[in-house]
């Protein structure tokens, strides 16, 4: 009998590991900038960390998403598989089975 075979629990257990390393980057405080003082490099600073704070979103965001589509990914394999070994059972072909 033919066997097909993803492995739906090492997907899961990847995307779960995703996930957690997405929980401390959504807990991340944010950074506090000085508003109140004239320093030239308070302008700056204040630029570079809400670029630094973008970046950080949207990296959060794109590897939510990858951990979703590992999850649909994993699932459909899962179900293709299933298709394909009752597709190519010996018994479903006339065959006989061993």
């Amino acid at each position: 009998m033919a066997t097909f075979q993803s492995d739906i629990n090492k997907a899961s257990a990847l995307a779960t590991s995703l996930s957690n390393s997405v929980v401390p980057l959504n807990q991340s405080k944010k950074i506090q900038t000085a508003k109140l003082t004239t320093l030239q490099g308070n302008g700056k600073s204040v630029s570079l960390t809400g670029k630094e704070q973008a970046l950080e979103s949207s990296f959060s965001a794109a590897l939510t998403r990858d951990i979703a589509n590992i999850h649909s990914v994993a699932s459909d394999f899962e179900v293709m598989n299933k298709e394909l070994e009752n597709l190519f059972n010996p018994i479903a072909l006339g065959g006989k089975s061993k």
